[in-house]
């Protein structure tokens, strides 16, 4: 598998708004449920 790292762009940002930043918890916790932790660091 070829991976993008040349046109590759990465943001992060604060989430500030408490429902936002839970909601953003609940999609990493399905992510690491599903696929576990070592998906996230690929």
């Amino acid at each position: 598998m070829t991976r993008n790292i040349d046109y590759r762009i990465e943001v992060a940002t604060p989430l500030l708004d408490p429902r936002l930043k839970q909601r953003g918890a609940g999609h990493h916790r399905h992510i690491v449920q599903r696929y576990g932790q070592s998906s996230l660091y690929r």
